[in-house]
């Protein structure tokens, strides 16, 4: 199902849909053929983070997640897990997506705003995170979509290419509670 990285250690472009069950045993935690730094207690405790906040965003009707980063190169350890997420333009534009969000994590980190961006030290180097960042070493940005259609397509072109500007591929996550709840809906209409 997931292709082995390319020479380049990406993803061969493409879109990748998987559960968090299967990225666990993947290649993506457990580590490719002969890469001996690769830290698979790391990008678990990341992919941990990462489910946590896909659960606050399924649970607010928010269906599409990709990830991307270098959680999904050939990267021994990766800083952090990057992504975005598709949503509606008047649930964003509002304000509730962002108060259902902060809601369903307890506290106020889903936030994209500039000014409350605060100063991190990341490998040595002062970098300005998020508030998800900072509690959970992911990032993940909104995709607005408005009459069917992405308002700006900056983030999900910026995930589909490398520092290198080289193609590469991206994950989709599946929830297994949606899939599940599909599956027990067209049961009971049959």
């Amino acid at each position: 199902m997931l292709p082995d990285f390319n020479a380049d250690g990406l993803l061969p472009p493409g879109t990748y849909r998987m559960t968090f069950a299967e990225i666990r045993r993947s290649f993506l935690i457990l580590g490719p053929p002969a890469c001996p730094n690769w830290d698979v207690n790391w990008r678990a405790a990341l992919l941990n983070n990462l489910e946590r906040l896909a659960e606050q965003l399924w649970s607010v009707r928010i269906a599409d997640i990709y990830i991307d980063g270098s959680f999904v190169e050939r990267k021994g350890r990766p800083n952090d897990i990057d992504g975005y997420f598709v949503c509606d333009f008047h649930d964003f534009a509002s304000g509730s997506l962002q108060k259902a969000l902060n809601y369903a994590a307890g506290e106020k980190i889903w936030t994209w705003s500039k000014d409350k961006k605060r100063a991190v030290n990341v490998d040595g180097q002062l970098k300005h995170k998020l508030p998800m960042w900072i509690n959970f070493r992911v990032e993940l940005y909104p995709v607005v979509v408005r009459d069917g259609k992405i308002q700006d397509d900056f983030f999900v072109k910026l995930f589909r290419r490398s520092k290198a500007d080289k193609p590469k591929g991206i994950i989709q996550l599946a929830s297994t509670k949606t899939n599940n709840a599909k599956r027990r809906t067209r049961e009971r209409k049959s």
